[in-house]
């Protein structure tokens, strides 16, 4: 069974670390805190740059993800940035500086993991549909931009 989205576990200074959040920012100081002497070789990736961190852990770049709280890796899931399930079986280790209340034993962290994984996925197929709704619209239209251009150069030509 993988392990819960939130543990406790010191990182060592040669993990690959990932860090969402502005290092000049209001909680820097935390984030270096919690992540002792792993914070010097630690990446950080704006909250803007999300996809950016995504990319990094899809690579395998990142074994350990820092976020300030649920909702900022929340954002990056529904949004169909993150992947959950496949950092799950990367062995992607997440962590929260504000750790969620309902994580507060590890079968609540079990549960959570379970129901991020799970919106993660939900999330993933429902911007998959929402992908091909706007392409089957793309083509719709653009069928009927064909038809229009078609009647607006023959229909002159008929009247003659």
């Amino acid at each position: 069974m993988n392990a819960p989205l939130r543990r406790q576990v010191e990182t060592p200074a040669s993990a690959r670390v990932g860090v969402l959040a502005d290092p000049r920012g209001p909680d820097a100081d935390a984030f270096r805190a919690k992540l002792g002497s792993a914070a010097k070789e630690a990446q950080w990736f704006a909250p803007r740059d999300a996809d950016d961190l995504a990319r990094e852990v899809d690579s395998g770049a990142l074994q350990d993800l820092y976020f300030k709280d649920l909702r900022s890796l929340l954002d990056g899931v529904l949004e169909g940035v993150y992947n959950l399930r496949r950092w799950r079986a990367q062995g992607v280790r997440i962590e929260f500086l504000q750790p969620p209340e309902s994580a507060a034993d590890e079968r609540r962290a079990a549960a959570l993991d379970a129901i991020l994984s799970g919106l993660s996925e939900a999330a993933r197929e429902w911007h998959q549909v929402r992908r091909r709704r706007r392409a089957t619209a793309g083509v719709l239209l653009g069928i009927v931009a064909v038809l229009a251009a078609a009647a607006v150069t023959l229909i002159p030509l008929a009247m003659r």
